[in-house]
């Protein structure tokens, strides 16, 4: 089933994620469209206002966020650059364009709220990358935000 949104645009509804669709956004210097899911697994169902402010506030902070979230993936690589030999086969970042360099945005996820297991209150957003360097598996790595400030970062989703 697809929708028109008037904030979101065109979305197709996704019985396992929600709703599903392509935002522009600007990161590492370039203009991409990415995939954007309006989940509704921490909501009441449908499109929220929880899910409205996520978008806006992120929107409206991008250049911030996009700051945090790089010195964050910089300090995380770091961090776990010496616990696997898949690490070690690619360079330590030294710098934010290091990390540019080494992830591609690929979804951003909206929830209505942030999960109670979080114990904290507020608009709830996951940004996912493609990056080589995480694991030799699936290359993916997950950033959660509340309230436009990073929490976790992992190779797992979140």
């Amino acid at each position: 089933m697809e929708n028109n949104h008037l904030l979101f645009g065109k979305l197709t509804c996704d019985e396992y994620d929600g709703y599903r669709g392509k935002i522009p956004v600007s990161f590492s210097g370039n203009e991409e469209e990415v995939e954007l899911i309006i989940s509704e697994i921490f909501g009441d169902g449908g499109i929220e206002e929880g899910h409205r402010e996520a978008y806006d506030m992120l929107s409206k902070n991008w250049e911030d966020v996009v700051q945090e979230v790089v010195q964050s993936v910089l300090i995380y690589q770091n961090e776990i650059w010496d616990s696997t030999d898949h690490t070690q086969r690619f360079p330590k970042f030294q710098t934010e364009n290091d990390v540019l360099k080494n992830i591609e945005l690929i979804s951003i996820t909206l929830e209505a709220k942030a999960p109670d297991f979080r114990g904290q209150q507020g608009r709830y957003a996951v940004m996912v990358f493609n990056a080589e360097w995480v694991n030799d598996d699936y290359h993916l790595l997950s950033v959660a935000l509340i309230n436009e400030k990073v929490v976790e970062i992992s190779d797992q989703a979140i």
